[in-house]
């Protein structure tokens, strides 16, 4: 695949060269979405290199497929969800009408009509129920009913993140192992995401670059650029690249950068703050963040909780001093108001730190403040890598039990990825991301990192089976506490029995 590289001057060479002393021994990290480790160290690049040509991988696709004009329908969400601002992500990541000259739009036109060429097939979305979450499981009783029923309605269907693992385990999905043109293998197709999610040698969801959703609602921190020039402070990314960018270090700057700017003496929602921050989704990602899964994988692939740790306790405790003991940091509800305060105010130039998603630069690009783009915070220096989730209303990929023709979805999910790979992803990420929305060269380096750290978990996606335990951490900030071994025990029965009849669903499949 051929990246377009941006030239970098030339003191970002020789950080550069300073950030590989900075590795740390730690246990093997888990794969990103790419199959790419990621270190925290940027390659280091002469500064007169704009451009390199990469090898384009291909796929091992028979050349003479052809299935005669058949149609590949493919069940997708419409519209968006407004409260995450994600525009009509969910409709364009499978079908794009015609050429209009937006180069995402015209990536995924041409993406589909060269498989569709080449398979000799006729790409059909389906769209129904809006993407919001008041819909989700409008979304999901759609599909139950129609796969219940013996319908032949759709091929694959692409759908909410946090609820396709549960529909898995009622048996409405096929093992996509038994499909043999997908190969795991592949760079366009998430390794982690299949280790983590498959179950008992079984996998019965796919993950990968087919799935623009996903970087979509890849986490970040966006910073003001200018309120931190006026604080006098360090070069971020030159702290992310040597590794320093940790918990401690956000909440050190935060508590710095606090600003009584309504000269009322009370801390609200009329001053400046280090860190704004809604307390729901945003505070989920800390698990991802700071290397703590909520389940680990046995030798026979089985699941096995793994958050009653010491580490997990004294993150709750830091997590709970970083929100409730800095004046620097402005904790809030999560709701649509107070995101679009939110951005109201980080546009303002009164938020210095504020996480979110990488799809919030379409509405952040209409502004006039000079921001910047960093990854979550590590846990602290002594973890390998900077590490992030997505929020998880993006896209996984399911094909039901009532498909007919498993070469042609085989087929056509191994073109449509692949080529995603080759030439969807690259428009996205490298033109729109690092260049229509960001504006330097040095957050772009930033958007590397964060994507090679994306991960998943079987326990953080299995919340409605298992149990709330992903959801504690947030549940204890919102309520301002801060015992995670007292709350966990409390509820550590319940989430036993929930991952054992989770377990005992995935191996009752005839699938």
């Amino acid at each position: 695949m051929k990246k377009i590289k941006k030239l970098l001057i030339l003191f970002l060479a020789i950080i550069t060269v300073c950030s590989v002393l900075f590795s740390c021994a730690e246990k093997a990290p888990q794969e990103s979405v790419n199959n790419t480790p990621n270190d925290g160290v940027i390659p280091e690049k002469t500064p007169d290199e704009s451009e390199i040509d990469e090898p384009e991988i291909g796929d091992n696709l028979p050349d003479n497929l052809d299935f005669g004009g058949m149609e590949f329908r493919i069940l997708h969400r419409n519209g968006n969800n407004g409260y995450y601002g994600d525009g009509d992500v969910f409709e364009i990541e499978v079908f794009a009408e015609a050429e209009n000259g937006d180069t995402i739009n015209d990536a995924i036109y041409r993406r589909n009509k060269l498989v569709e060429e080449r398979l000799n097939i006729k790409i059909k979305p389906i769209g129904i129920i809006d993407a919001s979450w008041d819909h989700a499981y409008d979304f999901f009783n759609y599909i139950k009913k129609s796969v219940s029923a013996g319908d032949d309605e759709f091929d694959v269907a692409l759908g909410y993140a946090a609820l396709m693992p549960n529909y898995a385990m009622q048996g409405l999905f096929l093992n996509v192992n038994d499909f043999t043109y997908i190969d795991y293998e592949k760079p366009w197709w998430s390794r982690n995401f299949k280790d983590e999610m498959s179950i008992g040698g079984k996998s019965y969801l796919l993950e990968g670059d087919y799935s623009l959703s996903l970087l979509a609602r890849a986490m970040c921190i966006f910073y003001n650029k200018d309120y931190a020039r006026d604080l006098g402070l360090e070069n971020l990314y030159q702290t992310v690249l040597g590794g320093d960018w940790t918990l401690d270090k956000i909440s050190e700057i935060s508590k710095s950068a606090y600003i009584d700017l309504n000269g009322d003496g009370i801390k609200d929602s009329g001053d400046r703050f280090g860190t704004t921050i809604t307390i729901g989704t945003y505070i989920d990602n800390l698990w991802f963040a700071f290397d703590q899964p909520v389940t680990v994988m046995d030798s026979d692939g089985y699941p096995v909780l793994a958050a009653n740790t010491s580490k997990m306790a004294e993150m709750v405790t830091k997590t709970y001093d970083f929100l409730y003991n800095n004046e620097g940091v402005n904790a809030l509800v999560e709701n649509l108001e107070e995101e679009l305060n939110c951005l109201n105010n980080f546009s303002a130039g009164n938020i210095l730190f504020w996480p979110n998603t990488l799809y919030k630069n379409v509405m952040l690009r209409a502004t006039e403040t000079d921001y910047g783009i960093l990854p979550y915070p590590k846990w602290n220096k002594d973890q390998k890598r900077y590490m992030t989730g997505a929020q998880d209303n993006f896209s996984i990929i399911a094909i039901p039990i009532t498909c007919p023709n498993k070469e042609l979805v085989g087929a056509a999910l191994e073109a449509l990825a692949a080529e995603s790979y080759r030439s969807v992803t690259p428009a996205y990420y490298e033109i729109a991301l690092k260049t229509k929305y960001l504006r330097d060269d040095e957050s772009a380096m930033m958007l590397d990192i964060i994507r090679d750290g994306i991960s998943f978990n079987f326990g953080a996606y299995h919340t409605d089976s298992i149990g709330d335990l992903r959801l504690q951490y947030r549940f204890l900030m919102s309520d301002k506490k801060s015992d995670w071994v007292s709350t966990y025990e409390k509820k550590e029965s319940q989430y036993q029995k929930g991952l054992e009849k989770t377990i005992n669903n995935y191996m009752n499949l005839e699938q």
